[in-house]
């Protein structure tokens, strides 16, 4: 729907309204297990219409049923802020992977690390998040 969106936090759940009527909302949860990687915008965040209709369109995508979200556009419109505001706001862990053309299978899932003097190969982000179901 059109109209000036907003989203909050408040009582347990995050709710997305529109003119001020509310269209969805779903729990925030619990990020016990990792809660250094839930993302906290709030001193960069600028609320602005399409960073909230952004983020509302998470909300609703959740309430939903859904559990995957692919964001596309331009570098630099805002989709990473919005992803992490949405995340913040229901206390969601993150796992952060940048992604080019020249990304391989490889390097999607093991990344060496150089450790007391050895080298050795370590799960990547985009591993951890799924055997930790984030």
């Amino acid at each position: 729907p059109a109209g000036r969106w907003t989203v909050a936090a408040s009582g347990g759940r995050v709710e997305a309204r529109v003119d001020g009527a509310a269209v969805a909302s779903v729990p925030m949860r619990d990020a016990r297990s990792a809660p250094e990687l839930v993302p906290d915008v709030s001193a960069t965040y600028v609320p602005s219409a399409a960073a909230e209709a952004a983020v509302a369109e998470f909300v609703r995508a959740e309430a939903a049923g859904e559990r995957a979200v692919l964001c596309v556009g331009n570098q630099g419109v805002g989709k990473n802020v919005a992803v992490d505001r949405f995340l913040g706001l229901a206390n969601v862990e993150r796992e952060y992977a940048q992604l080019h053309r020249d990304s391989t299978v490889a390097s999607l899932t093991s990344v060496p690390v150089l450790e007391g003097g050895l080298l050795k190969y370590v799960d990547t982000p985009l591993v951890r998040a799924s055997v930790h179901g984030r």
